[in-house]
C-alpha cells in the first residue's frame, strides 16, 4: 500500500527506469533464469513496465489486507522447479548482480538451506532460498513471518561491503538516498554492454577501453590505497570511449549516463579529451583515466613522448592543433607527476 511513501514504490523512477524494472535487471544480470512478480496495488502498471522481461505475475488480491509474507508464499507456491530462489521486495534496487553468485557460493560451501546478506550486521536482500526449503516455509504458521519461517532452517550469513543491498524505499528520504547512492555508484556489466551495444562501439573500440581499464588499474597500484574509487574508474574506463562513432562522443556517453542516474559516472567520461583547467595536476577518476587514455595507442601501451611524437608528427603544419596537442602532453604529464609523487 505505500502508506508512509504516498505513492507505489516499485513505479518511482530511478534513472530513466521503474524502481521495480532495475530489481529485475540485476537480478537476472547476476543469474537468475526467470522472474516471478507478486502483484498487489496498482498491479497493471507494474506489468506494464516490466515488458519484454522473462517475467510471469501472480496478484495478491487481499494485499490490502495481508502482509508480505502473504506474498511471499504466494510467489513460492507458484514457482517452477528449480535449484533455488531468489526472493526480494522490488523496493531493493541498488545490491550488486556480483553479490548472487556470492550468495550461491555461501550456500554450497556450508550446506546452508537459506542465506541473507550481511552488511556490518545488518540482513539485506535478496534472500537465497534453497528449493528444498520451500515447504517448511509454506507450513509457518507464526507470527514472525519470514523470519518466523527461516528460524526453523539451516541459515547462513554472506558478509558482504554492499551497502546497496541494504537500501529499500519506505519514505520519500529513504527514496532520495537510493538516488544519491546510484549517482555514485558504477553501472553494472549490463549496462556497460548495453550502452556499447547502444552506440555501435566496434570491437576495436571495445579493446581500446579494456586495454585503458588495464592501464588505468596499473596507475592505482602506483596510489595510496583508497585514495580513488577503483569500482568507479573501471567502469568509466571500460565505456570511455563507447559513443566514439558519434560526434563529441564524451558529451553524448555523459548525456547517457546522466539519464541512467549515474552522475559520478558521467562526470569521469566527461572529461576523458579534456580536463578542465581545475583537474590539471590532480588525482581523480577522471584525471587517472585522461592520462591512461593517452598512454595507449589503440591497443598498445605507450609513453607520454611517444603518443605525443606521434601527434606532432600527425598534425604537422597545422599549428593549431599542435598547439592544442602540447596542452594536453602538459596536463597529461601533471598528472603522471602527481603519481609519482603519491
Amino acid at each position: 500500500m505505500a502508506s508512509r511513501m504516498g505513492m507505489c514504490k516499485p513505479l518511482l523512477s530511478l534513472g530513466e527506469q521503474p524502481m521495480i524494472r532495475v530489481t529485475a535487471k540485476r537480478l537476472l544480470e547476476g543469474g537468475a533464469e526467470t522472474l516471478l512478480v507478486v502483484t498487489g496495488n496498482q498491479s497493471q502498471a507494474v506489468q506494464d513496465v516490466m515488458q519484454g522481461l522473462p517475467v510471469h505475475f501472480v496478484h495478491n488480491d487481499a494485499y490490502a489486507e495481508t502482509d508480505m509474507f502473504a506474498s511471499v508464499c504466494m510467489g513460492l507456491r507458484a514457482v517452477e522447479e528449480s535449484d533455488s530462489i531468489l526472493i526480494t521486495p522490488a523496493d531493493v534496487p541498488m545490491f550488486s548482480p556480483h553479490l548472487i553468485g556470492c550468495l550461491h557460493e555461501k550456500m554450497r560451501n556450508e550446506g546452508a538451506q537459506a542465506v541473507w546478506p550481511k552488511v556490518h550486521g545488518r540482513n539485506g536482500h535478496p534472500l537465497l532460498l534453497r528449493a528444498d526449503a520451500v515447504s517448511a516455509v509454506l507450513r509457518y504458521r507464526g507470527e514472525r513471518g519470514l523470519k518466523g519461517a527461516l528460524s526453523q532452517l539451516h541459515t547462513a550469513w554472506c558478509d558482504t561491503e554492499d551497502e546497496g543491498c541494504l537500501l529499500d524505499v519506505d519514505t520519500a528520504q529513504d527514496y532520495r538516498k537510493i538516488v544519491a547512492y546510484r549517482e555514485d555508484s558504477p553501472p553494472t556489466e549490463a549496462e556497460i554492454r548495453m550502452l556499447h551495444d547502444r552506440f555501435g562501439s566496434t570491437p576495436q573500440i571495445r579493446a581500446h577501453c579494456e586495454a585503458v581499464e588495464n592501464k588505468c588499474m596499473e596507475l592505482m597500484r602506483h596510489m595510496p590505497d583508497n585514495l580513488l574509487d577503483r569500482a568507479l574508474l573501471s567502469a568509466a574506463a571500460r565505456l570511455h570511449d563507447a559513443a566514439r562513432t558519434r560526434p563529441h562522443h564524451a558529451a553524448v556517453l555523459a548525456q547517457a549516463l546522466l539519464e541512467m542516474g549515474y552522475g559520478k559516472t558521467a562526470e569521469i567520461v566527461s572529461t576523458h579529451m579534456q580536463l578542465l583547467p581545475t583537474q590539471i595536476g590532480t588525482l581523480s577518476e577522471a584525471t587517472v583515466l585522461y592520462l591512461a587514455d593517452k598512454l595507449v595507442q589503440d591497443t598498445v601501451p605507450v609513453t607520454l613522448e611517444e603518443r605525443f611524437s606521434n601527434a606532432a608528427r600527425k598534425y604537422a603544419g597545422n599549428a593549431k592543433a599542435c598547439e592544442a596537442a602540447a596542452v594536453r602532453y602538459q596536463a597529461a604529464k601533471s598528472i603522471l607527476d602527481k603519481i609519482e609523487e603519491a
